[in-house]
């Protein structure tokens, strides 16, 4: 792959000429790209990728998605490949969809949270404890940091448009006024 980016720095050229449609020469190629930071070509890539695709190249093509999403902040790109492994009923989640407004994954938390892709991602931190079966659990002990991050979800949003984002909370124990706060 080396020798073809030394050949030329045209993506198209390259997947056109030099990669053929094989399921684990494209699988290596976008690990190649992707490695390379040629986050671009690699999504352009994973589009051949994705129709010879199988359950095999999960984990693969949720490191792209995530890299998409986290180092090009490329909603896009990485919603195709989100799309792609929903359709083919690889992931447990109803569809994303910006036009009727289902944008939140896994909102009720009926899976536990994959921490890829536009899932929720727990974040594990000293005195916290998360606990995913029916709804999300989360249990303080008290020697957490006072600002703490638990957990986070990438939603991918049309600019210039209005949501409107609401959650049911409970605690136990908790005074009136403190808690839980959304940042």
């Amino acid at each position: 792959f080396h020798l073809c980016w030394r050949a030329t720095s045209d993506p198209q050229t390259i997947l056109d000429r030099a990669i053929p449609p094989d399921r684990a020469l494209l699988a290596d190629y976008v690990d190649y790209l992707a490695r390379a930071q040629r986050y671009p070509a690699a999504q352009a890539a994973a589009a051949r990728w994705l129709p010879l695709a199988a359950k095999d190249d999960v984990p693969a093509l949720l490191r792209l998605c995530d890299l998409l999403i986290e180092k090009e902040h490329d909603a896009a790109g990485a919603l195709c490949i989100w799309s792609v492994l929903i359709e083919n009923g690889w992931l447990p989640f109803e569809a994303v969809d910006l036009n009727a407004g289902s944008l939140i994954t896994n909102g009720v938390f009926r899976t536990p949270p994959l921490s890829h892709g536009f899932d929720w991602r727990l974040f594990s931190q000293p005195g916290v404890w998360l606990v995913s079966q029916q709804g999300l659990g989360i249990v303080l002990d008290g020697h957490q940091e006072e600002h703490t991050d638990l957990l986070i979800q990438w939603i991918p949003l049309r600019p210039s448009t209005t949501y409107e984002l609401t959650m049911k909370a409970r605690s136990d124990d908790i005074p009136a006024g403190s808690g839980l706060r959304l940042a």
